[in-house]
């Protein structure tokens, strides 16, 4: 598991509200701050898959499980 710094959060954040083509605005810091904390404290996670080739994905969610089968 990666550990993403605020400033991380922050470009992602900005990223996940951007459009092909036009980049979002800079959130305000304290929402940013507060999604880190939230981060921080286990009540959401941040899920980025970045392949070798492809389209990237990021996702702000309450928790991230993966499940795997025996065997």
């Amino acid at each position: 598991m990666y550990s993403f710094s605020i400033d991380d959060l922050s470009a992602w954040v900005r990223w996940m509200y951007s459009r092909d083509g036009a980049k979002a605005p800079e959130l305000d810091r304290a929402i940013i701050e507060r999604m880190y904390q939230d981060i921080i404290a286990g009540r959401k996670a941040l899920f980025v898959l970045e392949p070798s080739c492809g389209a990237e994905l990021a996702v702000l969610c309450e928790s991230v499980e993966i499940l795997t089968q025996p065997g």
